[in-house]
């Protein structure tokens, strides 16, 4: 494991077996998941995307928690709340685990919009744990690819959890290690506007990559085991 003041895309020892196996059945998991009249699937495929460990990178499910009513145990139409998926496509998918995104919209950079950035993202991280503790049968925790595998042959989804936009650390970021207790594996930095800790590809440099606090809060992913990603970031040095 790196633990410089540089972003690494290198992922720790154990959940980079994970995802190189996810990448070995991507392409698979997506024909398993399409129609049968738009893409058929051969037997041999669907046996391997059967035997193979297969995860997805980023899942944007954790947002439809806070709706009321929302119950991922039945089935819903994206076209009609955007939902990514729920228990039944989740099965008849053959999606092993995921990366549950604690998703933060980017709002204003001052005290006020610092401090309801930083309970936003531990609401959203209250609400993926109470899921694990409402469905243990179906969803359980996960910290490394052995338990990805282990939740595999139990039957049940591998819930790995991942920020994208960092801006709840923004105000304290040494918050880290409170998300990274509860289960933080990866950390995207920045979404679609800059924040405190670097630049977004989709706004004018400010930055010109990383801040001086998000080097230091790379740095201390690193040491903590939590792979840093600069999403939407325009450069990283």
């Amino acid at each position: 494991m790196l633990c410089r003041n540089v972003i690494s895309l290198t992922l720790p020892g154990n959940l980079f077996r994970a995802m190189r196996i996810r990448t070995v059945a991507a392409a698979i998991g997506l024909l398993a998941c399409l129609p049968l009249h738009a893409a058929p699937v051969s037997k041999a495929a669907l046996a391997l995307h059967k035997r193979v460990l297969v995860l997805d990178s980023h899942m944007d499910t954790a947002r439809l928690l806070e709706q009321p009513g929302w119950n991922i145990l039945e089935r819903h139409d994206a076209a009609r709340d955007l939902s990514q998926m729920d228990w039944p496509r989740l099965r008849e998918g053959g999606l092993d685990g995921a990366f549950w995104a604690i998703y933060t919209p980017q709002g204003s950079r001052d005290l006020q919009g610092r401090a309801e950035a930083a309970e936003h993202g531990l609401a959203q991280l209250m609400r993926l744990h109470d899921l694990l503790a409402r469905y243990p049968r179906q969803f359980g925790l996960a910290l490394s690819s052995e338990d990805a595998r282990r939740l595999k042959a139990e039957g049940r989804h591998a819930v790995f959890i991942s920020m994208e936009n960092a801006e709840p650390l923004a105000s304290d970021p040494a918050l880290l290690e409170t998300y990274q207790r509860q289960g933080l594996r990866m950390l995207g930095l920045v979404h679609t506007s800059n924040n405190d800790l670097a630049d977004s590809a989709t706004d004018a440099p400010e930055w010109h990559g990383l801040s001086p606090a998000g080097r230091q809060l790379v740095h201390r992913a690193n040491c903590l085991g939590v792979v840093s990603i600069p999403r939407q970031s325009r450069g990283l040095y």
